[in-house]
């Protein structure tokens, strides 16, 4: 069992279901015991410049990955 597990998302753009990819990570006694990452094939490939800036995942790095409903 873990203490908590934290989830980032990244997101291609605006759009709250942009997600492009995701984090895990699970902690237990104030140690990171495990790490996950996925990356997600958005339902549009429109990647907002500002936030692959922030990112830097582009369109070509997910467009094979699952979708958010795959992965999850």
């Amino acid at each position: 069992m873990y203490d908590f597990i934290t989830i980032d998302f990244e997101t291609a753009n605006n759009n709250m279901n942009s997600a492009c990819s995701m984090g895990l990570v699970a902690v237990k006694g104030q140690e990171i015991v495990k790490e996950e990452h996925f990356f997600i094939n958005p339902p549009t490939p429109e990647f907002n410049t500002k936030n692959v800036s922030i990112h830097g995942i582009t369109y070509d790095m997910v467009k094979d990955a699952g979708t958010f409903a795959d992965i999850w």
